[in-house]
């Protein structure tokens, strides 16, 4: 059935990666209907992100981007007559919301019973990768055929920022090795020890010539120093200094990322730069790099992260430093450093 809205809403997630992976599927939509006005709704941990996406006109963040405070704006919403609602936060009740604003046309995945009130959609399958899938949701509506990668634009003045921050701290002329050794607390399963990251580290800094650049929000902090203290080299220390704009630069401006499994590896991908992904569990195939270029490292068969919640024992134990500091060395020769 053809589709030629002119108000667009799309709901989505309050997770950096989540936010990212949409990136595609707002260019795929832009590019079929430029003149449609597209809106998203996002919780404000991803408002950074899509807030200067050239693919939206408007930008709704809520704190969670839970059903219970769209309901508590339906009134809002349903009085600006969208009349096509894109499923992106695919539940059951977020598809009956769309129905309840009046959307005439709404597009999601056959999936946890939304089928049933959606008047476009697309199968659910089994390892696809989360971008792909917001693909095929926007190729249901007739906006299919992106072929690009994450998007995140960074701004003039994040990057002066960035150039400033690393000038002092930079001790060759060689490549800059971003280091992300952190994690959500909840899933301190999926980090690779901190003082196998500050040897993989150490290795690159004085073999390569590297400067080292470690990065981490604030709840990243005791990793970040737990490497540092660890280290014989000297790194750049970036941990909890920075807003997710001015990460977007840092990460920019590295030759290679060397991260768990984590929404800055994203990041990474979305600004071009390539990723060493330290993968325990986990399904790389449905939430790994997204694009060309990068490097996965998994010791065990692809499973989720609660089958090894309380374990003494860890997958990640399994990842030796000698092959994260060879994917490295092979990245490093492909891509010039930037100074």
């Amino acid at each position: 059935m053809p589709v030629t809205p002119n108000r667009i809403l799309i709901l989505s997630y309050r997770h950096v990666g989540d936010a990212l992976f949409t990136t595609p599927a707002l260019r795929a939509l832009r590019r079929r209907f430029p003149e449609a006005h597209i809106a998203a709704v996002v919780g404000v941990q991803a408002a950074p992100i899509l807030e200067d996406s050239p693919h939206l006109d408007e930008l709704i963040a809520l704190p969670r981007a839970s059903i219970r405070e769209k309901w508590e704006m339906r009134r809002s919403l349903a009085s600006r007559n969208f009349d096509t609602g894109v499923l992106f936060q695919h539940t059951f009740l977020n598809a009956l919301f769309l129905r309840w604003l009046g959307c005439r046309w709404r597009a999601g995945l056959d999936w946890k019973g939304c089928e049933a009130l959606l008047t476009h959609s697309t199968p659910y399958v089994e390892n696809r990768h989360e971008a792909d899938r917001y693909l095929a949701v926007a190729a249901a509506l007739g906006a299919g055929g992106d072929g690009g990668g994450l998007e995140m634009p960074v701004r003039a003045e994040a990057r002066a920022w960035a150039e400033a921050f690393l000038k002092p701290g930079r001790t060759t002329d060689g490549p800059l090795v971003g280091v992300f050794p952190g994690s959500s607390r909840e899933w301190a399963i999926k980090r690779w020890p901190a003082e196998r990251f500050a040897a993989a580290a150490d290795a690159l800094a004085c073999e390569d010539r590297a400067d080292i650049l470690l990065l981490g929000g604030p709840s990243d902090r005791e990793a970040v120093e737990a490497v540092e203290k660890t280290m014989s080299a000297r790194p750049i220390v970036a941990a909890g200094q920075t807003t997710l704009k001015e990460l977007a630069a840092l990460l920019e401006r590295c030759a290679l990322l060397i991260t768990n499994d984590t929404g800055p590896m994203h990041l990474a991908c979305a600004v071009g730069t390539r990723v060493i992904d330290l993968v325990g569990p986990g399904n790389p195939a449905k939430t790994g790099p997204y694009g060309p270029g990068h490097i996965v490292i998994q010791k065990v068969p692809p499973s989720s992260p609660k089958e090894w919640k309380g374990r003494r024992d860890s997958p990640m134990n399994l990842i030796s430093v000698e092959e994260v500091a060879a994917a490295a060395r092979g990245m490093l020769r492909d891509c010039p450093p930037l100074v």
